[in-house]
């Protein structure tokens, strides 16, 4: 018998680039029964009903499931009835696994969830709150659903995961029980040696100045103009794709950043790249960056993954002044201003590499993957409830 099933609510979709859920999913179904709750991929009863695939529970691998739910209420939209189609899926969703035979049930959810809560499942429920991110917003009134979201899930939780000092700090204040564990990332994806340069790559001239991720509002699109505009003999490539949602407080808008940029010869924008190819761009580079707006309260206090992927291809990487990169010094490079910003990067690029530097920064990223991360999480729950994940 499968020791344990475990109920992950989604935040993002499921083929979202930012893949935290899904790479926490797999692991976990390598030993227990694995059900993603797709609560933002639910069907509206219309579409269910004009669809031709009427499966909601789906088996994706031997442990590995995907519900997602009907929506049986018209405009779910609308805050109040998205709440009572959000009790119905999930009570849709605790008669379906009454028919999986398992030892213990864990009700397990991310800082990018505010829809399914701990409190809708029962008490025999472990219930875990995996925190990735600072639940902040620019936006005062979306800033304040998620804060009041996060308190209600922290406070129906047994025990909280932070994935950084400055989240840890912040949930130690708020909960008697938090731990700290690596950040999490697809280190599987860097393991291979990359022998071949991607063709898109290859006609970019060097020296790669390469951001390897969404292209939002969270980047500072004036600083990353400038330096460009400073430095016309350096390639300056964006990897990923564009994503309108994110709001965030930045000099320039998403479409104006984008616009501007694209003005500039020496900036190059390629599509996005899954995440088992992603090592081969990335070891084309010269330099991977990490250009966030530091005017958003969401930036200050993340820690992007993305960082984990350079260092990972023993990269230089140069960012700004983002709380938890400061800390990785000398492993990143950290600057406040365009001026200092061009100075970082030539330096990297004019200055011969330190192999022992390079070293490091795999060793640093190597301790940081999702399997090391749900390792120490298994520990940790085997340790106070005595369940086997």
């Amino acid at each position: 018998m499968t020791r344990s099933l475990i109920i992950l609510p989604f935040g993002f979709p499921w083929d979202w680039p930012a893949d935290c859920e899904q790479q926490t999913i797999r692991i976990l179904s390598k030993t227990s029964v694995a059900i993603a709750f797709l609560v933002n991929e639910g069907h509206t009863l219309r579409s269910w009903l004009l669809s031709s695939n009427k499966k909601v529970f789906s088996r994706i691998s031997k442990n590995e499931y995907v519900f997602r739910p009907i929506f049986p209420i018209p405009f779910h939209r609308i805050p109040f009835i998205k709440k009572f189609n959000t009790l119905i899926a999930v009570a849709e969703l605790r008669l379906l696994i009454q028919k999986i035979p398992h030892t213990s049930s864990v009700f397990w959810t991310f800082s990018m969830q505010h829809q399914v809560f701990p409190d809708m499942f029962p008490k025999k429920f472990v219930k875990i709150y995996d925190c990735v991110d600072d639940v902040a917003s620019d936006v005062p009134a979306l800033d304040h659903t998620w804060r009041r979201a996060e308190l209600r899930i922290m406070r129906h939780s047994d025990v909280c995961f932070a994935n950084s000092g400055t989240l840890y700090n912040k949930l130690k204040r708020l909960h008697k029980r938090v731990y700290k564990v690596p950040v999490g990332f697809h280190e599987e994806a860097f393991h291979a040696r990359v022998r071949e340069i991607p063709r898109d790559m290859d006609r970019i001239p060097k020296p790669r100045i390469v951001y390897a991720g969404t292209v939002n509002s969270r980047l500072d699109f004036r600083l990353v103009y400038e330096t460009a505009k400073q430095t016309p003999t350096y390639s300056y490539v964006f990897i990923g794709h564009v994503d309108h949602r994110f709001r965030a407080n930045t000099v320039w808008s998403l479409t104006r950043g984008i616009e501007r940029l694209s003005e500039l010869p020496n900036v190059y924008f390629l599509p996005p790249v899954p995440k088992r190819n992603i090592a081969e761009y990335i070891a084309a580079a010269t330099v991977g960056i990490i250009p966030y707006t530091l005017k958003s309260a969401f930036n200050r206090h993340c820690f992007p993954v993305k960082t984990l992927e350079y260092l990972a291809v023993g990269k230089p990487v140069v960012t700004t002044r983002i709380t938890e990169l400061v800390l990785l010094a000398p492993l990143v490079i950290t600057a406040t201003s365009v001026k200092s910003f061009v100075v970082a990067l030539k330096k990297v690029i004019t200055q011969p590499r330190s192999n022992s530097l390079a070293v490091k920064q795999r060793t640093f990223a190597n301790t940081q993957g999702f399997h090391a991360k749900i390792h120490i999480m298994k520990r940790t729950l085997k340790s106070i409830y005595n369940i086997d994940l």
